[in-house]
């Protein structure tokens, strides 16, 4: 008697389903992957790009506190504007370039180069951050600032848009809205 030592065919059934991936699974996989990512990608960015906008409305709410609390424990005129120390206060609505405050000793608006530097802020990329005209705040030694306004901070795609709400006697909030209640316009 002759015995035949054949393997069994469900053992290589088995064997060749754990060689790999077929074409079909392969091709289902990449459409369910890709369509996660496309969906999710979006979403990912729009977070981004709020929270920048958060931060970067933060940055000038604190600067404004900060002013004002010199302004007031001094007893001096702080002068909160866009620019640097180095270029001194710039005539734009637009403060992305970066502000600054400084105790203004001789009361003109400007800064001088005896004048001390209280802050420095940076420049702040792909956002806008506009304020009217004049284009300084000046915060008093009772801590109210002239002019009163809002800070509009908004992504460059002007979609996501955060106020600084600027009250006359030198208080801030935070707003998603205009100081007059309505949605804020970013342009």
């Amino acid at each position: 008697m002759i015995i035949s030592r054949s393997k069994p065919q469900h053992t290589t059934r088995a064997i060749n389903a754990l060689n790999g991936f077929s074409a079909i699974e392969c091709l289902i996989t990449l459409a369910i992957i890709s369509t996660l990512m496309l969906t999710g990608f979006p979403r990912l960015t729009n977070v981004i790009i709020a929270k920048r906008t958060e931060v970067a409305s933060t940055r000038i709410f604190e600067s404004v506190y900060e002013a004002r609390g010199y302004a007031v424990n001094a007893g001096a005129v702080v002068i909160l504007c866009p620019g640097s120390p180095q270029t001194g206060c710039v005539s734009q609505i637009d403060w992305s370039i970066g502000w600054f405050s400084f105790v203004d000793v001789n009361r003109n608006s400007k800064f001088d180069s005896a004048e001390t530097v209280l802050s420095h802020q940076s420049p702040i990329k792909h956002l806008t951050v506009r304020w009217r005209t004049p284009f300084w705040v000046r915060f008093k030694p009772f801590g109210d600032l002239w002019p009163n306004g809002h800070f509009a901070v908004c992504d460059e795609n002007a979609v996501y848009g955060i106020a600084v709400v600027l009250h006359r006697t030198g208080r801030a909030r935070i707003s998603s809205d205009s100081p007059n209640g309505q949605k804020l316009r970013c342009e």
